[in-house]
């Protein structure tokens, strides 16, 4: 049997979030970096693993491969930790982790990269439309957080790790008001006290830091 490797760009935010979900397991992953600003995602070497040439891509050490992060991570908990709470076996409490993990990726990283992307691509500044729908989204998912401690409920799991790796990014290019969304800042804090994301410092502050500063760059927002 191989290695688990791990087709990725450090700081991209669906790629942190495996890398988050394999650190809180335990699980041994060997990253290769995916430099898309290179083309590298791109190669006949790539699509030959990945032909929707996406990061992240995942091949378990028995050549099995995916991408989609949030497939991902769900599949890393359900293959190596099946009885962990951070996709729970129950029908209903999965639902819940399943509805916020859609969220995620049909809404608030998607706005989020409407917002920055275009701009870097075509030049012009953010649409401000845009950016009040991503305010918009960040509201609601504050609201969410004054009903229970986590995502879908009273424990962590796989929908926390997706949606503070988006968060984080958000947070660090800083083009939306945030400052008064404490039950997100209440929330971070609680998931970084559980102690479950042993490499807190990388995974989550420094890669977010560099994405925001790349960001910032790209779009002259210190200038």
């Amino acid at each position: 049997m191989g290695k688990i490797v791990l087709h990725q760009l450090p700081f991209s935010s669906p790629c942190r979030a495996v890398q988050i979900t394999a650190d809180v397991l335990g699980i041994e992953i060997e990253n290769k970096p995916c430099e898309l600003l290179k083309g590298e995602h791109l190669t006949p070497e790539y699509l030959k693993i990945n032909p929707h040439h996406t990061i992240p891509c995942l091949v378990d050490s028995d050549g099995f491969t995916l991408n989609e992060s949030r497939a991902i991570m769900s599949y890393l908990v359900s293959k190596y930790a099946p009885n962990s709470s951070l996709y729970p076996q129950d029908v209903k409490q999965r639902a819940l982790v399943d509805q916020a993990l859609y969220f995620d990726a049909s809404t608030l990283y998607p706005w989020m990269g409407m917002t920055v992307y275009p701009s870097i691509k075509w030049g012009g500044a953010p649409d401000k439309n845009v950016i009040q729908m991503v305010n918009e989204k960040l509201t609601l998912l504050n609201d969410d957080l004054g009903r229970s401690p986590f995502i879908a409920g009273k424990q962590l799991t796989i929908a926390d790790l997706a949606i503070l790796c988006t968060w984080s990014s958000i947070e660090s290019i800083g083009l939306w008001k945030v400052d008064h969304l404490a039950n997100i800042h209440a929330w971070v804090k609680r998931i970084k006290d559980t102690g479950k994301i042993k490499n807190w410092d990388t995974l989550v502050d420094e890669t977010s830091k560099k994405y925001g500063e790349w960001i910032r760059e790209k779009l002259k927002l210190d200038q």
